[in-house]
């Protein structure tokens, strides 16, 4: 049970990391000036983006073994599923 908890803490960890750095990349992008007209670049897309990126993080069996020691092979992984992620939540934007 203790590793289904950790398991379930660490997609959330990914998840609020994505949202942290769309946040701000949207932030960057406006110069760190946000008024009326650009929160739908928040409030529309960071949903699409978490159900893209979660789903896929979820069902690629990312989360199938936390790693005291990673390899070169689970590095590669790691891209594939990011790079896999990004593509279709930007085709679904």
């Amino acid at each position: 049970m203790k590793y289904l908890k950790r398991r379930y803490l660490v997609f959330l960890l990914d998840l609020l990391f994505v949202v942290i750095s769309y946040v701000l990349a949207v932030l960057l992008t406006f110069d760190f000036q946000i008024n009326e007209t650009k929160i739908p670049y928040l409030s529309h897309i960071l949903p699409i983006l978490l159900l893209c990126k979660g789903a896929a993080f979820f069902f690629s069996r990312l989360y199938r073994c936390i790693w005291k020691y990673a390899s070169l092979n689970d590095g590669i992984e790691i891209f594939k599923i990011v790079s896999i992620s990004s593509v279709f939540s930007l085709c679904t934007i």
